[in-house]
């Protein structure tokens, strides 16, 4: 067997290359972030509307200022708007509203009694409030004994009020003299001279 040696072998190897190097490591591969996006989809709600509509109550043609509670320190005297005619006429009917007594639009809004003036919607429905502060511009104007009576005005020593709107008076026990209220905003009925929405009881 012939064994190369000296140049022979020198050739060999090089004709057969450099011996492997070492294995290289490999580069890691970043991790894949996933993203999650979330729509979050609004419902805007349409607001109630600001007046009174469906039907639309004419003008305040009767005040009915009553006592309501006889307290055992104050006299609570109430003030209720009543009208008489939708605005859009009488009733369903059509025409010009008018300060006259009318059970039509009374019967629209609930009242099936005939009765010919009544509030802008019945005691306890959800537009009440919203109604009657439509139809007095603002809520009930009050004087006692001629004085006017207002939350932002000067304390009287016998009579307040305490809610906006003004829908009841408070009149101190012991004290006598007339409780007068009217509509914020005149509401153009007349009779004999004198405004239709205004109302007073005396207290003796």
């Amino acid at each position: 067997m012939r064994r190369l040696t000296g140049p022979g072998l020198v050739s060999l190897l090089v004709a057969c290359g450099p011996f492997p190097g070492p294995v290289p490591t490999p580069t890691p591969i970043p991790p894949t972030t996933t993203t999650t996006t979330t729509t979050t989809t609004t419902t805007t709600l349409t607001p109630a509307p600001a007046t009174c509509t469906n039907p639309t109550p004419g003008p305040v043609a009767v005040m009915d200022v009553k006592i309501h509670i006889p307290g055992q320190n104050w006299w609570w005297i109430d003030a209720t708007p009543l009208v008489g005619q939708n605005a859009s006429g009488t009733g369903a009917l059509g025409g010009t509203a008018t300060c006259r007594r009318d059970s039509d639009y009374c019967r629209l809004i609930g009242f099936d009694d005939g009765r010919g003036y009544c509030s802008a919607r019945p005691e306890g429905h959800p537009d009440r409030g919203l109604c009657d502060m439509t139809v007095t511009g603002g809520g009930i104007f009050w004087t006692w004994n001629d004085r006017p009576i207002t939350l932002s005005g000067p304390s009287d020593p016998e009579a307040r009020i305490d809610s906006i709107g003004g829908w009841m008076l408070q009149v101190k026990r012991g004290a006598s003299g007339v409780a007068r209220g009217c509509s914020n905003s005149w509401s153009g009925c007349r009779s004999e001279g004198q405004r239709m929405d205004c109302g007073q009881v005396i207290i003796p």
